[in-house]
């Protein structure tokens, strides 16, 4: 993990129009082994980074990224599938 990288793993749900934020939510954050997340990175609470992930600096995670991919940019997209 990069320097200045956050992991947001709470949020709050949409309350109704007397005040939107509602009350607040965890989410699981799974990394799994051989990740390298680079430098000012996002990863958003629900996402799950598979083993071998690379994540390309100041990309934005916010869903699950396959085993052995490189992803990158806001909202994070598969750059190029890595050899095992």
């Amino acid at each position: 993990i990069a320097m200045e990288c956050l992991f947001v793993s709470s949020s709050h749900y949409l309350g109704d129009f007397r005040r939107r934020a509602g009350a607040a939510q965890k989410l699981n954050i799974e990394v799994q082994d051989g990740v390298w997340i680079g430098a000012r990175s996002i990863v958003m609470g629900g996402s799950k980074l598979g083993e071998g992930v690379v994540v390309a600096a100041s990309s934005f995670c916010n869903a699950e990224v396959l085993a052995n991919h490189m992803v990158g940019g806001a909202p994070a997209r598969t750059i190029k599938v890595l050899d095992d």
